[in-house]
């Protein structure tokens, strides 16, 4: 399961296995299309190989069964071009193995002594198999452990497409959440190598079981709803999480980060406010780049404003940052704004030209026209009040009687 299924390895299996038994491999192999290759009925089973991984990427790419194969033909498949995209199980009737071809293979050919019931090659590969005993022993045959398996290729599907559609991974738990957090850089591995996928790497002390876990995750103090408000607000949440991951980035090691804070911005909200941010978002390190990510942005979201002081509020943040920044618009807004000229009330009446003539008022040029100048003054009349509005907002301390 280990070498076939978590570490997608090639397996050389000799001296000779009948192809009934052979095939009770097929479990570690789901995702693939299974194929059956009887050497001695091909003349160069190298080339079929060779062409059929030059095709490119497929969901469902080959895995062959290999057998009645000397060692020659071994050595010549583990030389194909891109090896490392070959899967594969052979079977040799050879009593024994070259040392130059197993001093030849590379890391994706395991070789197996079936009689004496030993790995070759192994090289301590396959030290750490706690998830895959766990997996044997909670399957009461083999179809149920098949079931297990195809579960997890599920799984590495859905982390597949995720990270296709957003670039990242985020909310790990709620996908893998099923399984202890110390099995999931094996899923997340098996995952990368069955779609030739690049995952970050996962700096998980393995040595951490679940209630440790569970009790420091106790221990602290949940500030999700904080973090809710914030994310609440759709005008401002995707640059306070943007923001939030380049922070884990530039300011954390990851190194005292569980799985799920790496991936989850919730959680690793938590963890700084549970451990570097315990009086608060800082205004030098957040806040103010906060702020100034959302004023720089070219379309600036409507309501953002709003929604950036309500939240401050709701959670007593110093208003520093907004003050200092959104003063600046403010400022340049008054340029613009010239309330001691407002449009001339003759811009806003219908020409003589269009209503001088009532005979000619039905006439299709005649309605052209003042339908056009009709929108026109709809348009100044709104661009006049919104300069009213803004003028008054200008002036917050003067009474009105």
């Amino acid at each position: 399961m280990n070498i076939l299924f978590f570490q997608q390895k090639n397996l050389v299996i000799y001296p000779y296995i009948d192809l009934k038994h052979l095939r009770t491999l097929d479990i570690y192999a789901y995702g693939y299309n299974i194929i059956d290759i009887d050497s001695t009925a091909l003349q160069d089973l190298k080339s079929l190989i060779e062409y059929e991984v030059d095709q490119g990427y497929s969901q469902s790419p080959n895995f062959y069964y290999i057998y009645n194969i000397d060692t020659k033909g071994i050595k010549e498949i583990m030389e194909i071009e891109r090896s490392d995209k070959v899967r594969c199980v052979i079977n040799t009737n050879a009593r024994e193995i070259p040392k130059e071809i197993l001093e030849a293979a590379d890391s994706k050919f395991i070789f197996y002594n079936k009689k004496q019931n030993h790995f070759l090659n192994l090289n301590g590969e396959a030290k750490d198999l706690g998830f895959e005993r766990d997996l044997i022993s909670g399957s009461n045959d083999i179809d149920i452990l098949a079931d297990s398996l195809q579960r997890i290729k599920s799984l590495g599907t859905r982390i597949f497409k995720h990270l296709n559609e957003t670039g990242k991974l985020t909310d790990i738990s709620s996908i893998l959440g099923k399984y202890k957090p110390e099995y999931w850089p094996k899923i997340l591995k098996y995952t990368s190598l069955f779609y030739d996928l690049v995952i970050p790497e996962i700096p998980l002390n393995e040595s951490r079981d679940s209630q440790t876990t569970s009790s420091k995750s106790t221990s602290r103090k949940d500030f999700s709803e904080e973090y809710d408000v914030i994310v609440g607000k759709k005008s401002i949440s995707k640059e306070f999480i943007n923001l939030l991951c380049n922070y884990r980035n530039e300011q954390v090691n990851q190194q005292n980060l569980d799985l799920s804070e790496i991936y989850e911005p919730k959680k690793f909200y938590n963890y700084l406010r549970n451990h570097h941010w315990k009086s608060g978002i800082p205004e030098d390190k957040f806040l103010f780049k906060w702020v100034d990510i959302l004023k720089s942005k070219k379309t600036p979201v409507l309501g953002y404003e709003m929604d950036l002081r309500e939240v401050f509020e709701q959670l007593h943040l110093p208003t520093t940052a907004i003050d200092y920044f959104l003063s600046e618009d403010e400022e340049s807004q008054d340029d613009d704004l010239d309330v001691k000229n407002p449009l001339p009330i003759e811009a806003l009446t219908l020409p003589k030209s269009v209503i001088s003539k009532p005979k000619d008022i039905g006439s299709e040029e005649n309605e052209g026209r003042m339908e056009k100048r009709i929108n026109e003054i709809i348009d100044q009349v709104n661009e006049y009040l919104d300069a009213i509005m803004r003028a008054i907002d200008k002036l917050p301390d003067i009474e009105h009687h």
